[in-house]
């Protein structure tokens, strides 16, 4: 039997219209841990909607906290020391200074 610590799992994000998701996967597909953060549409005239890219960012990086906070309370680790991890973790704020370089 497998301890917590050799199970594997994949993080998704899931941006939509109105909200992004973050969902930690488990080998067999199913969900374990997943958090949803909503942001404003904008309309600027009739038929058009526009998005702020710096809400869609932070949308990013809220949903990942909550996940990983209900990831942690279920016992996993989301550190990136690959002896005590489960999974591999992107620092949104690393997400955050590319998109803002141009990259």
């Amino acid at each position: 039997m497998s301890s917590k610590s050799d199970e594997v799992f994949i993080g998704a994000i899931d941006q939509g219209t109105s909200s992004t998701r973050f969902l930690i996967f488990n080998v067999k597909g199913q969900i374990v841990a997943s958090h949803q953060c909503e942001y404003e549409n904008h309309y600027a005239k009739a038929g058009w909607v526009e998005k702020s890219p710096t809400e869609i960012l932070e949308s990013i990086d809220t949903a990942v906290a909550g996940t990983c906070r209900r990831f942690n309370s279920l016992g996993y680790n989301e550190s990136d020391d690959d002896e005590h991890s489960n999974m591999f973790y992107v620092d949104p704020n690393m997400l955050s200074s590319s998109a803002a370089s141009g990259l």
